[in-house]
């Protein structure tokens, strides 16, 4: 595997045996200078395939366990659901867990304005259900 882009130590924009590109995580795979070639694949923990580029850049400010979590969640869910989701999924999904972790770490206020709307016309709905 052909390194040819670092994102951040533990990340990088590689192109597998076939020539397509991949972004790979995994302990200082990003942290030799680039092109290089990766000799060692069980150093590699996690890929993604089909990624759009604008999204490279995301990738470097999320913390590595937050994107491992979310990637696999979306595996779990395309398994569930029987179905492909979109491939830039588990880093939207790590961008915003990781976005809600540090307001909740700020004691920012997480109560969405309509909250109790929502609830209420919730309840009312179950409660006029046959």
């Amino acid at each position: 595997m052909k390194v040819i882009k670092k994102i951040n130590t533990s990340a990088a924009l590689a192109l597998d045996s076939a020539g397509h590109e991949v972004v790979i995580l995994g302990k200082g795979v990003g942290f030799p200078a680039v092109p290089y070639e990766l000799e060692d694949l069980s150093r590699v923990e996690r890929t993604f395939y089909d990624i759009d580029p604008k999204y490279l850049d995301m990738i470097r400010d999320l913390p590595k366990e937050i994107l491992m979590v979310s990637a696999d969640i979306a595996e779990q869910a395309e398994l569930e659901l029987d179905c492909q989701l979109n491939p830039n999924l588990p880093l939207t999904l790590a961008d915003h867990l990781s976005f809600a972790i540090e307001r909740v770490k700020k004691n920012f206020d997480l109560t969405a304005p309509i909250a109790y709307d929502i609830g209420h016309q919730t309840a009312i709905s179950t409660a006029l259900s046959p």
